[in-house]
């Protein structure tokens, strides 16, 4: 979205070029990582790595104010790719929370309105960032998106959790056999009863 916007507005691309490269840099990380992300994400925090995702993205989306000519066009394209990227993470990370938040009959509306909420966004969110870009310009478009991003990291370390609720799957299976091992290395009170 903001690479076509400072393409068709400064930069002279043409507008195939622009959403072709705009498709690529947001779509090849999904093709690559979709698959594996999720195995990491297993073995991480999940809220520390939704928050680090954000801080991430706000970060990268900086690199966007160095863009001041058509030479200095490809860092938009490096910034979409590298926020497609991080997202990766945080996506499955933030679907694997909210069995944690929500109660089990809630679970199923939970996860239908989170699927919505990233329709919506992906639907409207360009349209948005055009309207934007046309009334702040690129700076205050960044500002304004890198805002997002804080609130969002912000939200999520006041979220309180149960107590197991930011494990990682990894981590909870640790827990359960840790538990397991305990139970068995303790004498059972059968056992105690007959030494008697």
């Amino acid at each position: 979205m903001v690479a076509y916007s400072v393409g068709s507005n400064s930069l002279g691309l043409r507008g195939t070029e622009q959403t072709g490269l705009t498709v690529i840099a947001e779509t090849l990380p999904a093709v690559l990582l979709s698959s594996f992300a999720g195995v990491f994400v297993d073995r991480w925090n999940r809220r520390w790595t939704m928050l680090t995702a954000d801080l991430l993205r706000t970060t990268v989306l900086f690199l966007m104010l160095l863009v001041h000519s058509a030479d200095l066009l490809w860092l938009i394209y490096v910034t979409l790719a590298a926020q497609a990227t991080i997202s990766q993470f945080f996506t499955p990370a933030s679907m694997a929370l909210i069995p944690s938040l929500i109660e089990k009959e809630h679970l199923l509306t939970a996860n239908s309105l989170s699927s919505l909420g990233q329709a919506v966004t992906r639907l409207i969110g360009p349209l948005l960032g055009g309207v934007l870009f046309t009334v702040l310009g690129l700076t205050g478009s960044v500002l304004a998106d890198s805002a997002t991003y804080v609130f969002s990291a912000v939200m999520l370390l006041l979220i309180a959790l149960p107590a197991l609720a930011s494990l990682s799957a990894g981590a909870e299976q640790k827990e359960r056999i840790s538990v397991a091992f305990s139970a068995l290395s303790k004498p059972s009170h059968r056992s105690r009863c007959s030494s008697v």
